[in-house]
């Protein structure tokens, strides 16, 4: 779990921003679909994470700090690795889109 880097994943909160800028808090429909888009960043954000943590294995043991991560310090394995990171990446594919759900820019909910 620590591979996935939850810690990381209050940045993706931003998303929500344009539910409170659009006036639309108040809508469960608004909610679900900022909820959901915000989970495909975590989703896609924590692939990556493992894709570069991978990539940088052999540089990251070096590193003072780095080589305590999972993939560096062999905690993790390489082929747990990659079925985790396109496990990942694959939630993502297997969900619709934001704009399927119904999701709209910011700036188009803003302006109607």
């Amino acid at each position: 779990m620590r591979s996935l880097r939850p810690v990381q994943w209050l940045k993706n909160g931003f998303v929500l921003a344009p539910i409170v800028f659009s006036g639309r808090i108040g809508e469960a429909g608004a909610w679900l679909e900022s909820l959901l888009a915000m989970a495909a960043f975590c989703a896609a954000s924590s692939a990556t994470y493992l894709v570069n943590d991978l990539l940088d294995r052999e540089a990251d043991r070096q590193h003072p700090t780095k080589r305590n991560r999972p993939i560096a310090s062999g905690e993790l394995g390489v082929g747990a690795a990659i079925a985790a990171a396109w496990a990942w990446s694959g939630w993502r594919r297997s969900r619709p889109s934001p704009s399927a759900a119904g999701f709209r820019p910011c700036s188009e909910a803003t302006w109607r």
